[in-house]
């Protein structure tokens, strides 16, 4: 299946968790969402690939510092990690790259020093609610905790079902699904309480 047949699978119905709501936004829109809180310290992205993301969050927002997380395990990400250091660069102190597995670069965080975290590592489950359960408490009271690839259209992606489970054991009131992502899957938000 392509990205764009992929894209086309997404059954926007299949949203039907009491907590789910879909908004008219895209992950494009979470700095002006940590513009609104005042959200200008610590952001943290895990699972960075060629550092797009995380470049698109250092222009747009007023984080103070953005540490990208990924392992850059697999032989065919090495190149993906020159290129994430190469456009990172740019930035100075505001932009720190770990690499390094997500659980051992978590213990680099203190608990409640984060204010902008986005989960998109790996896919599966158990990797997702363990990254879910790692990096929540890091997180400032207030901060918008997020996360990339909310769909089912590939049956090994266990990020529904992980974020649902992990929202339920927390009593999240909503989970937010943007449904305006061009060209791109879904993410999940909330702030924490």
């Amino acid at each position: 299946m392509t990205h764009d047949e992929a894209i086309a699978a997404i059954d926007w119905t299949a949203y039907t968790h009491p907590r789910e709501q879909l908004v008219r936004l895209g992950r494009h829109d979470f700095p002006r969402l940590l513009a609104e809180r005042g959200l200008t310290g610590v952001g943290v992205e895990v699972g960075v690939a060629a550092g797009l993301y995380s470049k698109f969050l250092l222009d747009n927002s007023q984080l103070r510092c953005l540490t990208s997380v990924d392992d850059w395990a697999a032989p065919a990400y090495s190149r993906l990690h020159a290129a994430c250091v190469a456009t990172l660069s740019a930035y100075g102190e505001r932009s720190v790259i770990i690499k390094a597995p997500s659980l051992p670069a978590v213990a680099q965080f203190h608990d409640g020093s984060v204010d902008f975290i986005h989960i998109d590592g790996a896919h599966d489950y158990d990797n997702v609610r363990q990254d879910l359960e790692a990096w929540y408490p890091k997180m400032t009271r207030g901060a918008l905790f997020s996360g990339h690839d909310y769909h089912t259209v590939w049956p090994d992606f266990g990020v529904v079902r992980a974020v649902r489970d992990f929202a339920d054991a927390r009593d999240v009131p909503v989970i937010s699904i943007t449904c305006r992502d061009v060209n791109n899957f879904p993410s999940w938000y909330w702030f924490k309480d």
